[in-house]
């Protein structure tokens, strides 16, 4: 099963209000290890992190969802720390701007901050969910709901459902601030369909002939021959994304209007190539 890869970044500059991010990691990484696919979860994280270091640590971990803790303000900003760690605020469409380079990858925003949810509403227009605050929430109650919702992603639910639970464990642990995070969708997502752990059988859970080893011998070298394509596959998607993403970053500095026009020719090939591997991998994956 393909890792999923969860990018935790987080700030508290100076002259903010004090926050337990480490407890909040802490928190989360037990829920998850707690889950049926703790294994494939891979978390990695980026500590006081400024403007400067969004682009790197994106491009370093590739990831499918992107979960920010840290402070946002009234005006509907999250707070990064900024030189000498005084706080820098990052404007809603800035931030759609960058994810808008990682759309190919990276599938869900988490805004764990307070007055978030004009940037998640920003950010749904590129990215296939987000979830954002929409007042005030305390250190507290963020915790309570996003072990809650990591812990259910874990178990291979879906982002809907992770949702609701992370809800109704603010109303169980008597915060009442159940009415606080939002999710958006970008238009034509459902996001009770999406999953972004998708619930195969692993080599930890028994199948139809009692244990994964047990298999016939034929369905077993099938299964490993489909799986050793899907993994090239993925290879040569992964390839391209990288090729789309550095074509989208080009379009958006060139000005030269014949230029743009063959960029977006290229980005569009890229586009088409993308769909037919993706429809290949779904093909082995319905005879895997």
């Amino acid at each position: 099963m393909q890792k999923l890869t969860v990018l935790h970044i987080s700030a508290n500059p100076d002259g903010t209000e004090y926050l337990q991010l480490d407890k909040e990691r802490r928190e989360i990484q037990q829920k998850i290890q707690s889950s049926t696919h703790r294994d494939i979860v891979d978390f990695q994280y980026g500590f006081a992190v400024q403007s400067q270091d969004l682009l790197p640590l994106l491009n370093k971990y590739q990831p499918t969802i992107v979960h920010f803790s840290g402070h946002g303000n009234s005006e509907g900003q999250i707070l990064l720390a900024g030189p000498g760690s005084i706080p820098k605020p990052i404007r809603p469409d800035d931030l759609s701007h960058l994810f808008s380079l990682f759309q190919e990858t990276i599938k869900l925003v988490v805004l764990n901050c307070c007055y978030s949810q004009e940037q998640a509403e920003a950010i749904a227009k590129v990215i296939d969910c987000s979830i954002g605050m929409n007042a005030l929430v305390s250190d507290e109650g963020a915790m309570e709901f996003i072990a809650a919702f990591y812990g259910a992603l874990g178990f291979g639910k879906s982002v809907q459902t992770a949702f609701e639970q992370g809800r109704v464990a603010l109303m169980l642990q008597g915060f009442a601030e159940e009415n606080t995070p939002k999710m958006l969708v970008r238009r034509g997502i459902v996001p009770d369909s999406l999953q972004l752990i998708q619930p195969h059988v692993s080599a930890n859970v028994k199948n139809d002939y009692g244990n994964s080893s047990q298999q016939p011998a034929q369905n077993k070298k099938e299964k490993s021959n489909n799986i050793m394509e899907i993994a090239e596959l993925r290879k040569k998607k992964n390839d391209l994304i990288v090729k789309k993403r550095n074509d989208n970053a080009e379009l958006m500095l060139q000005r030269n209007s014949l230029q743009r026009t063959a960029i977006q020719k290229q980005i569009k090939k890229l586009e088409d190539e993308i769909g037919k591997i993706e429809e290949m991998i779904s093909n082995l994956k319905s005879g895997s």
